[in-house]
């Protein structure tokens, strides 16, 4: 065994029931140096030891498989020889890492994609509940406005469910398509069947037949004073009963500016006939 420069070592199984035995091979001269029945730290410190110290400072590289008593006895007894590994053993590490780190990024992955899915879902049923409590606050405020007077200016509670109404119009803006043509099949069935068609009833026509793109919010009544109602004369206004005379009944006429002095002077010439003339 004079001479080694290179050599590889490895064990292998020559019977069965797992009998294995130790081979040194040197790679120089391509031939089988030792071998030795068994394996393991041990089996291979005899081979180490038999070679002489001076022989072994010769030894460059000492190559084997991934076993922790080939790296211990080159440490030990080759002081300047550099441990080889075989390209097999460094793929089957290299495969073994990659499974590992494949099925850690796996469920790690998987975890990421349910935390994901029950927050869509978390959100979604948010969502669906805020939808139903707002449509039932709109169904509500349509049925209690449906029930207020329709003429007379309108009361504080009646322009508040009007602007309520109009804000929850406004802030939807997310329905699809085949939502707002739901809802203005709606809407217009909800319309008279007669008579001539309002301004909204027009609307939804021209987006029912394509020829709007989106459905435009109902418009929100305007908060400008209008004039207000024109009250009738009551029965103490609409009779006077002159000192001495019989009850005649003043003609049903408007309080206007421009009938004002129509009345003052039918008023004037109804009492000055009345009365008899002196002597």
């Amino acid at each position: 065994m004079h001479g080694l420069r290179r050599i590889c070592v490895d064990e292998t199984s020559y019977r069965k029931e797992f009998s294995y035995i130790t081979v040194v091979y040197d790679m120089d001269r391509n031939r089988v140096v030792w071998i030795h029945e068994g394996s393991g730290l041990e089996i291979f410190r005899l081979f180490c030891e038999a070679i002489p110290p001076d022989e072994r400072e010769k030894i460059e590289i000492v190559a084997g498989d991934g076993a922790k008593w080939i790296d211990t006895c080159t440490k030990e007894y080759f002081p300047n020889a550099t441990r080889c590994i075989d390209f097999f053993h460094v793929v089957e590490w290299a495969n073994e890492k990659l499974d590992k780190v494949r099925t850690a990024t796996a469920a790690k992955a998987a975890r990421e994609y349910d935390r994901r899915k029950q927050e869509f879902q978390k959100a979604e049923a948010e969502a669906a509940e805020a939808a139903e409590t707002a449509r039932q606050q709109r169904m509500a405020a349509e049925a209690e406005l449906a029930a207020m007077p329709k003429r007379g200016r309108p009361s504080k509670r009646k322009q508040e469910l009007l602007d309520f109404l109009a804000s929850l119009t406004e802030a939807v803006q997310t329905e699809t398509p085949e939502q707002q043509r739901a809802a203005a099949e709606a809407e217009l069935a909800a319309m008279p069947k007669h008579g001539r068609p309002s301004r909204r009833k027009q609307v939804l026509l021209a987006f029912l037949e394509g020829r709007l793109e989106f459905l435009p919010p109902v418009a929100s009544p305007s908060k400008k004073k209008g004039r207000p109602r024109k009250e009738q004369f009551t029965l103490e206004h609409q009779e006077i009963t002159p000192l001495g005379t019989t009850r005649k009944t003043v003609p049903n006429i408007r309080p206007t500016r421009s009938n004002s002095l129509r009345m003052i002077i039918l008023i004037y010439t109804e009492h000055t006939s009345s009365r008899k003339p002196c002597g």
